[in-house]
């Protein structure tokens, strides 16, 4: 890198600027290795007149707009990214908000994933949907939010709606803070500490962003989750330090938010153990956390996994399984154990089978799956079944500690169906298991052939369907907006 003693004239390229479809000529500078560039634009900015067109191009406090194009970036978030320490220094010297950017505008990004979203979210201005939005984001899941899951296939840890963040250009923590802990200079994160950003909320163990907000109440994550995520742990007892609560759970995407012990499991597949036993080991955890909104346990994001050694590792640390309890769609731990991975593992074929299914087990370290083969050039693709021993060695070790062994296998979710309708639903159904689970108790071949779903069938009507259905590459009932269309390339389309 240039010695930053020499002079530097800015170029027309530095200065260039096409709209926001190209970086803003600070943003460009501030990820560029060369720190002279940035010095001589925010000296350029510092020598302009307050009224001057265009100035805002050159300012330590410019920001591309998070609600319209998904990606909120401002100069500091970029150096930070870029692990460039010396133009960390420079913006921060210069007056860089160590908060990244105006509250209004992380309001508008976190509106983004709010519940109650209108369907024209993108041709209303966001102060118009900030100020027209009436219901609180904090009350109960709604009977209209249930119901709608019946038009779609959802991992059974969020919301029938929510954004992947995490998708977006921008990502999920995009405070200065936030994008520091996803990286590894531990100087980058000090220098940005020093500067004195908003961590109030984080510090916090109440459930309700506070009124007025605050830019880290009003995240879609938060620094703890950013560094687990990101396998850069070694950032947690700074943070800890700092006194921002372990188990804090980002409140403005109630949709998928999930907590620092969740994440260890969510987000790793190994888990990661190392930061989990961490977590644990300080006094200061609670192990019965549940998401804001669908009231998921740490417990049933780790059953499914399907490994009854991750399951027996965590409850060593005494986590209870009867603590669990039911997540606001009314499943079990072994209907989770149950539930598809992905669509592509349902019998989509079968009529019945189609207009039930609506949950699976999937979870985010499969985000790169954008679609779930059923056809390779029109020839059906045969679903796994390299799952089928270590689910079963699972579901019965669930049933084996559970004093209620009946009210679990007959135990209806908020679609009307048990644990035997979601393994019935399966292409190549796992009947060693079945076979196990019916002869489990008297009672459980009664919910099998008795016990109906809300659309109106039961598990041995499902499975007799679904032998009999013919695999084709579309089907007349393929309406809803997860198999609307079973694209050419032979996806199937999913949430």
């Amino acid at each position: 890198m240039a010695s930053s003693q020499d002079e530097y004239v800015l170029t027309e390229d530095d200065l260039q600027y096409f709209g926001l479809d190209s970086d803003l000529p600070i943003i460009r500078a501030a990820r560029n290795p060369d720190s002279r560039i940035l010095t001589a634009m925010l000296a350029k900015y510092n020598e302009m007149g307050e009224n001057t067109r265009g100035r805002w191009k050159w300012s330590p406090n410019a920001y591309v707009p998070g609600f319209t194009y998904h990606c909120l970036q401002s100069p500091l978030t970029e150096a930070i990214q870029a692990q460039l320490p010396d133009n960390v220094r420079i913006l921060l010297d210069r007056g860089a908000d160590p908060n990244g950017y105006p509250l209004d505008e992380m309001q508008k990004y976190a509106c983004l994933s709010w519940r109650f979203r209108p369907r024209d979210l993108m041709s209303r201005s966001p102060e118009s949907l900030i100020k027209q939005n009436p219901t609180p984001q904090s009350v109960p899941l709604t009977v209209p939010e249930v119901v709608a899951r019946v038009n779609g296939m959802f991992s059974f840890w969020k919301s029938y709606d929510s954004i992947p963040f995490d998708a977006y250009s921008g990502g999920d923590g995009m405070t200065p803070i936030e994008v520091a802990c996803k990286h590894d200079s531990a100087d980058i994160l000090q220098m940005v500490i020093a500067a004195d950003p908003d961590i109030s909320f984080w510090k916090l163990s109440s459930t309700e962003i506070p009124d007025p907000p605050t830019h880290s109440s009003l995240s879609v994550s938060n620094p703890i989750l950013c560094a687990i995520k990101s396998k850069h742990t070694k950032h947690l007892e700074t943070l800890f330090s700092l006194g921002l609560n372990p188990n804090s759970i980002p409140r403005a995407c109630r949709q998928h938010s999930c907590s620092p012990l969740m994440a260890c499991f969510l987000y790793h597949n190994p888990p990661d153990w190392n930061t989990f036993s961490k977590l644990v080991s300080r006094g200061d955890i609670d192990y019965n956390e549940l998401t804001p909104l669908t009231k998921v346990h740490c417990l049933h994001i780790v059953v499914a996994l399907l490994s009854l050694s991750a399951l027996k590792r965590v409850l060593s640390y005494g986590f209870e399984l009867a603590k669990a309890g039911l997540t606001a769609f009314g499943h079990t731990l072994l209907h989770i154990a149950c539930l598809p991975w992905n669509p592509s593992y349902i019998n989509v074929f079968g009529e019945a089978i189609y207009e039930s299914a609506h949950e699976l087990r999937r979870l985010p370290f499969s985000a790169a799956e954008i679609g779930s083969i059923i056809f390779d050039n029109g020839v059906p693709r045969s679903q796994p079944t390299d799952f089928f021993a270590a689910q079963e060695e699972l579901a019965l070790y669930i049933l084996s500690q559970s004093p209620e062994p009946d009210a679990l296998l007959s135990a209806p979710d908020c679609h009307g169906n048990t644990v035997f309708h979601y393994l019935a639903m399966h292409r190549s159904i796992n009947e060693g298991l079945l076979q196990k689970l019916l002869t489990f108790s008297g009672l459980s071949a009664a919910s099998y052939h008795n016990t109906r779903n809300l659309v109106g069938w039961t598990a041995d009507e499902l499975k007799q369907k679904g032998l009999a259905a013919h695999v084709e590459v579309r089907k007349p009932f393929w309406r809803k907006a997860y198999t609307s269309k079973i694209l050419e390339n032979g996806k199937l389309g999913h949430q």
